[in-house]
């Protein structure tokens, strides 16, 4: 198995189940971030707190520096796998890219090739 990435959480797309562990995170939070997801996501902390009511926002800002730590609001790193081959043959080929976002465009950092 390889891991790849930062280690924080997309909150913008992660499950339900991981909101729910994230430091500050309250089941009122989780909910705001599964509804958004409908809207447009949050575009970070401060605008996730702007949109809590003032219990959810006290527990969030009690932790915030973990929470900031542990998270982001875009995919910091997307990964892309093609797989090709030649018809009629056994011959196969795998690229896997890692690219990182830039404004209007990806950027490979990371080429791999079987």
């Amino acid at each position: 198995m390889t891991t790849r990435g930062t280690g924080v959480i997309n909150v913008n797309a992660a499950p339900q189940a991981v909101l729910g562990a994230l430091p500050g995170i309250t089941e009122e939070t989780v909910r705001l971030l599964i509804m958004q997801r409908g809207t447009g996501p949050l575009r970070d902390a401060d605008a996730l707190a702007e949109s809590l009511s003032p219990s959810a926002r006290a527990s969030l800002l009690a932790s915030y520096p973990e929470f900031v730590r542990a998270t982001v609001f875009a995919p910091p790193q997307l990964v892309g796998f093609v797989t090709g081959g030649v018809r009629g043959t056994p011959i196969t080929a795998r690229v896997t890219l890692t690219t990182v976002p830039f404004p209007g465009r990806l950027a490979v950092i990371r080429r791999e090739t079987e």
